[in-house]
């Protein structure tokens, strides 16, 4: 036994001494502990550690975290004595803590909580089962840690520490603390002891900062003092002062705060943005009993120098301060809030202020716990004017400060929310662009709810706004949950002339002193949503209803299934007798009207459909645009039905019998109906519209007068479409005009548009026919649309006049007047606009741009698609005559280029061929070119073209061709500038000089005789007067063996030069080598003047001797071989209406050795002519 003793001894000893050499060992228990450290934080490491019975020490420490961050301890000492632990006391003689740094990982604020990361759902369902709860007499019933560590006292000698946290922007917060003879009793008594820290801060925003904090505790005269405050840059930011009991039953303390954003600047990278503010907080607490009774008192400030720092849209506001004041004790099981007052200003002015007006009673525990605590608060509130005018964006808004008074009170069940005093505005005005919409009104607002926590509520609102308590208008809101059901209700009531007639597109409401009584009544609950009942009634000054909608049953709507349902067909009626348009006006632009009328009901024929059906009328409707009227004084009456399934797969409108009139005359009678699908997708129906017009009570409107030149007539039109076509027919009947003789008894136009699908065509047609006395004139066009869009147009007949009259019937000559002389006062001269070649270029015709005609952007013969067509023309009349039969053209076109050919044509009875090629160009300095322009006649009668047949001034066949080029900026300008050549030749028919139906050819014959008798008396020798006679005669009528005919025009003056003009008879030869048709830009051909000098010349044959016996012919000509030269006169007069004064050259040019009688003979013939001219005139 002794043995074994001994051995357990020794045993024990080694064993001790294994431990004291192990505790004593440093690199013993480093190595123990450093595999340990990198299995849990890889990376990590630790240059050493001890810890013994008397102290513990550590050394070079860097820990790195699965976050990214770093820690590292340069070294920490710890002194301690084991001895008092058996007594349950802690000493610590001293401790150090150096160099402790924690850098942040990059992404991660400083104080930031870590980002939770989320785990998959089967996760979750892996999770461990929760701990069971512990049985009686385990963990509830053991002591926790605060109880446990009141067992104990604590002291400590002396501690100092550094610690440095560095953030990732390079900002950086260090602290040191120290504390010296800290010492604590049980019950957790600090009885002395001093303790300072120190806290700095460096960013690169805001430099440098220190706050720093001092805490110490001591003896007072009943019992431990403690005292801590906290400094930044010598200020206090914060302290706390308070003295206790010796056991800390009872005791009382003040706190106060000082602090403002600046004294936080440094810490922005870990506490983020900060507003603008100075606060001050003071605090006085007083408590006994271990707590169950306490009271505090307290007051606040907080000073807002810039609102915009909390949040931009405060920006309106000035520097502001919250101020305030509490007071409130606890005991007895329950918290009291005895006092609260809150005042919310802006310099001296007091926005918001809050009161208590009795004390609030907070149940802490027992059956009170659930109720709502008791108590009254009341709040007024002046809100600036200036508030609402900066949310009022793109208004102009005024009004005096809205000012109120709130309550908010409890009666622990319920809450009440009341106006006391309602809030109230005066003056308020809201205008945009100089339009008011609300001008000096004044409203109030009355507010009133209650609610409980079952969810349970009723309130209400009340606003009344107007310029007096006779003007003005009453809006009611009121809403109540009672069960699962929501009840609403809302009603306005009043006059609407303070709002309305402020309004100046409106403010001829005045005179009819509007009121109105509307209301609405709603539910919602089930997940339906039902209109209860809802009417809307106008009345005038008079008390007489201008207008009245109402329901005619409850109107559900599911929320679920997204159904409508009504409890009756007909959900609404409504009606409006000459109700004043002027409530209209301000949403229809440029539309005035005096009233409107309409009666009419919505309905539900079943659950799936809606439909509406009224009369409607509008009595003298204006319209205008841009500061013209357009239409005037027109009174509309029309019944319409409109209805649409609830999915949209039908949609369809009805207008029955829409009459027009204007001045007590009915302008136009029109029908029209309209089906189609909106969903899935579009698909029209049917579309049909039917009218009937008075032409010219329509054109009688101002936007129209420029197209009024009808004396009579009347228009039916016909339009349909559906999916697969659309077709139109327009009728015409008795039309006559104001500048064109005659009438046109009726004329017809068709056009059909057949669809390949999505309204797109590949073909069409359409046919026109008029009748007149004059004649039948018949026309169709075929159209195919592809690559190419192809037209065929046939023309069967054709009479030019009743072409002439329908065209002059939409075009008032007055208004064309007028608009020519507005536009020659503007340019204030002629319009001469030649587009090229005046001066030629090198190498290439010269061309200039013209400064007058505007140029076209695109070719005027371009439609968006390249043409070819092909067109037929049977017979075109004219003056009861056919003057084109049997023509042929083709047509060809795009964009870039034009061809034209007229392959076959008779114009009266002749052969008529042409071509043209033009070409376009819209970058070109003048776009439209013609390189080649031609035309043949062939076998033409020129008798026909005269109107008098028996005695034209020329006959016989002739062959005509036309050569010509040109250029210009748009059509018009393009043909008129045309230049090249022409000639026309003839080989043999009759030329009348002087034709019968001037003054000269008149006297032909007369004089002839006469002359022939004078000159029996007179002549004494050579018979001169008497061959002057003769020589009228032959002239008058000449039958010609040739005709040659040369005519050119330039670019020099665009006049029609003669080159060469030559009709030669068996006996004399006329020729004109020179003179023009002059040209004029503002006159029309026909009426272009004539300057072209003709010669005679006389062969040597007997007829010679005619004008020799007249004085003429004498001597041989230098011209002309084998001929004399016998006169020369002159053609002038128009195209249209050309004369001569060959008759005064006969008389006029006796050769000057011709006896006295010359004299005789021309005073015979002036006195002939005169009386002749003079008896004509009268």
């Amino acid at each position: 036994m002794k043995r074994a003793f001994i051995a357990i001894c020794i045993l024990l000893a080694a064993i001790a001494a294994v431990l004291i050499a192990f505790l004593n060992s440093a690199a013993l228990q480093t190595m123990a502990v450093s595999p340990v450290l990198r299995e849990k934080f890889p990376g990590s490491e630790l240059q050493s550690v001890r810890a013994g019975l008397g102290g513990a020490e550590a050394e070079g420490l860097r820990l790195f975290l699965p976050d990214g961050a770093e820690i590292s301890l340069k070294s920490a000492k710890i002194k301690y004595s084991l001895a008092g632990l058996l007594s349950k006391n802690a000493d610590v003689e001293s401790a150090q803590i150096e160099g402790l740094v924690v850098k942040l990982a990059p992404g991660k604020a400083a104080g930031a909580p870590a980002r939770e990361t989320r785990k998959p759902a089967q996760a979750e369902a892996q999770k461990p089962p929760a701990e069971k709860s512990a049985p009686a007499g385990g963990k509830e019933n053991s002591p926790s840690a605060l109880q446990t560590l009141s067992e104990w006292g604590f002291s400590l000698g002396s501690l100092k520490a550094d610690a440095a946290i560095l953030a990732p922007d390079g900002s950086k917060v260090s602290a040191e603390l120290s504390v010296a003879g800290l010492k604590i009793e049980r019950g957790l008594k600090p009885v002395s002891g001093a303790a300072d820290a120190k806290i700095s801060a460096e960013s690169p925003d805001f430099g440098r900062e220190e706050i720093s904090a001092k805490m110490s505790a001591g003896r007072a005269q009943n019992g431990p003092k403690i005292a801590v405050e906290i400094l930044r840059k010598n200020s206090r930011l914060a302290a706390f002062e308070g003295e206790f009991s010796a056991d800390f039953s009872e005791g009382s303390a003040t706190a106060r705060a000082d602090a403002s954003d600046a004294d936080f600047a440094a810490f922005k990278s870990l506490l983020g943005k900060l507003p603008q503010f100075k606060s001050a907080v003071f605090a006085k607490i007083k408590y006994s009993g271990y707590g169950k009774s306490a009271r505090a008192d307290g007051s606040f400030k907080i000073d807002f120098p810039s609102p915009a720092s909390i949040s931009e849209k405060l920006g309106f506001l000035g520097p502001c301060v919250l101020s305030g004041e509490i007071s409130g004790s606890m005991g007895g099981g329950s918290a009291n809030v005895e006092k609260f007052s809150a005042i919310l200003s802006e310099g001296p002015k007091s926005l918001v202020s809050a009161e208590l007006s009795a004390p609030v009673k907070i149940p802490l525990s027992g059956a009170e716990s659930g109720e709502i605590p008791r108590g009254k608060i009341e709040c007024v509130a002046v809100v600036p004017a200036k508030i609402p005018a900066h949310f009022a964006k793109g208004m102009e808004f005024s009004s005096s400060d809205i000012s109120g008074r709130l309550s908010v009170e409890t009666d622990g069940k319920k809450i009440f929310l009341k106006t006391p005093s309602p809030f109230a505005v005066s003056g308020l005005s809201l205008s945009k662009g100089g339009e008011d919409f609300v001008k000096n009104i004044g409203a109030t607002l009355s507010l009133s709810a209650q609610a409980d926590f079952g969810g349970n509520f009723d309130a209400a609102a009340e606003l009344q706004a107007g310029d007096s308590l006779d003007d003005s208008a009453t809006l009611k809101i009121s809403a109540r949950k009672s069960g699962e059901s929501v009840f609403a209700e809302a009603s306005l009531k009043g006059s609407i002339d303070p709002f309305a007639t402020k309004i100046y597109s409106v403010a001829n409401l005045k005179e009819y002193h509007i009121s109105v009584d509307s209301s609405l009544r709603a539910r919602f609950g089930g997940g339906t949503v039902a209109i209860e009942g809802f009417s809307f009634e106008a009345f005038d000054k008079a008390g007489k209803r201008m207008a009245k909608i109402s329901d005619a049953g409850e109107i559900g709507f599911d929320l679920q299934t997204k159904k409508i349902s009504a409890k009756s067909k007909t959900v609404a009626k409504f009606e409006a007798a000459d109700f004043p348009f002027a409530p209209i006006k301000p949403f229809a632009a440029g539309v005035d009207a005096e009233s409107v009328s309409v009666e009419g009901t919505l309905s539900m024929p079943d659950e799936s459909s809606v439909s509406a059906s009224a009369n409607a009328s509008v009595k003298s409707l204006y319209y205008r645009k841009d500061g013209r009227t357009m239409f005037a004084d027109i009174s509309v009456k029309t019944d319409l039905e409109a209805g649409a399934a609830l999915d949209l797969t039908r949609v369809w409108a009805r207008a029955g019998k829409c009459v027009a009139g204007s001045g007590g005359a009915e302008c136009a009678v029109a029908g029209a109906s309209f089906e189609c699908s909106a969903k899935p997708r579009f698909e029209l129906k049917s579309a049909e519209v039917e009218a009937s017009v008075s032409l010219p009570a329509l054109l009688a409107q101002p936007a129209l007068a420029k197209f009024a030149n009808l004396s009579s007539g009347n228009a039916s039109v016909k339009a349909r479409a559906d999916k697969n076509s659309a077709s139109a027919q327009i009728r015409l009947d008795n039309l006559k005009t104001r500048s064109v003789e005659g009438a046109l008894d009726n004329a017809t136009a068709a056009v059909e548009l057949p669809f390949d699908g999505g309204f797109k065509f590949s073909r069409a047609s359409a046919k026109f026919a008029a009748n007149s006395s004059r004649g039948r004139t018949e026309a169709s066009v075929k159209i195919s649309d592809g690559e190419v869009l192809k037209v065929e147009a046939d023309a069967k007949t054709a009479v030019v006049e009743d072409l002439m009259l329908l065209s002059k019937a939409f075009s008032n000559p007055n208004a064309e007047a007028a608009h020519a002389a507005a536009e020659s006062a503007r340019t204030g001269r002629k319009k001469i606009a030649r587009p090229a070649e005046a001066a030629p270029k090198p190498a290439q015709s010269g061309e200039r741009a013209d400064i007058f005609a505007a140029k076209d952007s695109k070719a005027f013969w371009h439609f968006g698609k390249k043409i070819g067509a092909r067109a037929k023309i049977g017979t075109v009349f004219m003056d009861s005559r056919a003057v084109l039969s049997g023509a042929e053209a083709s047509f060809v076109s795009d964009e870039s280029g034009l061809s034209l050919k007229l392959s076959k044509a008779e114009a009266l009875g002749a052969s008529l061929t042409g071509e043209l090629e033009a070409s376009f160009d819209a970058n070109a300095e003048i776009p439209y070119k013609i390189p080649a322009m031609s035309a043949r006649l062939k076998n033409f009668e020129a008798s026909k073209i005269f109107a008098d047949a028996k005695n034209p001034p020329i006959s016989g066949v002739f062959e005509a061709s036309i050569s010509a080029r040109g250029s210009g900026n748009n059509a018009s300008h393009l043909f008129k500038y045309l230049t090249g050549t022409a000639s026309l030749k003839s080989s043999g028919g009759v030329l009348r000089l002087l034709s019968p139906d001037t003054a000269a050819g008149a006297t032909a014959d007369i004089a002839g005789t006469a002359l022939k008798i004078t000159g029996a008396i007179l002549d004494k020798n050579d018979g001169a007067i008497s061959g002057i006679g003769d020589l009228v005669k032959m002239l008058s009528k000449l039958e010609y063996e040739s005709v040659d005919f040369k005519i050119s025009r330039g670019p020099e003056t665009y006049d029609f030069d003669i080159s060469s003009a030559v009709v030669k008879t068996p006996d004399i030869l006329l020729s004109a080598s020179s003179g023009a048709v002059l040209f004029n830009p503002d006159a029309p051909f026909s009426d272009y003047g004539l300057d072209i000098p003709v010669s005679i010349f006389a062969f040597d044959t007997p007829a010679r001797k005619v004008f020799t016996s007249a004085g003429f012919a004498r001597e041989k000509s230098q011209k002309v071989e084998n001929a004399y030269d016998a006169l020369s006169f002159k053609i002038y007069g128009t195209v249209s209406k050309p004369e001569n004064d060959l008759m005064q050259a006969l008389l006029g040019r006796r050769s000057k050795d011709s006896d006295g009688s010359a004299n005789a003979v021309r005073e015979l013939g002036s006195s002939i002519i005169k009386s002749l001219f003079k008896k004509r005139g009268n």
